[in-house]
């Protein structure tokens, strides 16, 4: 089973070593089978070493990222890297999304979500290639694919700088 698990009605079951926990539902019972079990973020930051993964593509769009880690206080460890490239059509759907002038809404959309599985495959296959199990996963970060900069604010005028991923 995976770390993440999209969950009927909403929600992300998130499961690892010693963690385990669904998001309640209303009057703070449960949702599912699956009970909090403590806080997740307590858990985490109480051990020692931390296994994470880190996903990501820019703006030359040639495919994902894909790093895994053992994190301590002292450091960091790289168990396993790889590139997973795109092929050549869904490279092309992405650089359609960088223009405005070709870009849909509907097409951000779709795309957000097939890249979300392009990311995930990505990871699954560099964790299958390493022997690593996706299960001692404790944390994944996903920057996502870049889509649009506007590094001086919307327009060229002032005000914040902003960034558009998607993947999820």
């Amino acid at each position: 089973m995976s770390n993440l698990r999209a969950r009927a009605g909403g929600g992300i079951l998130c499961r690892g070593p010693g963690i385990q926990y669904a998001p309640t539902g209303g009057a703070g019972r449960p949702q599912g089978p699956h009970k909090p079990v403590g806080n997740p973020i307590a858990t985490l930051a109480a051990r020692r070493t931390l296994r994470v993964a880190g996903l990501m593509s820019g703006t030359s769009a040639d495919g994902v990222d894909a790093a895994i880690a053992e994190v301590t206080r002292s450091g960091a460890r790289v168990l396993a890297f790889g590139t997973f490239p795109y092929p050549p059509a869904l490279r092309r759907q992405v650089f359609e999304l960088f223009d405005p002038r070709t870009s849909r809404v509907d097409a951000i959309c779709r795309m957000n979500f097939a890249l979300g599985e392009v990311f995930a495959r990505a990871l699954a296959t560099l964790a299958r290639r390493s022997r690593i199990p996706l299960a001692s996963i404790d944390l994944i970060g996903s920057h996502g694919q870049t889509i649009h900069h506007l590094p001086g604010g919307a327009g060229g005028r002032r005000g914040s700088a902003s960034t558009l991923q998607i993947a999820e």
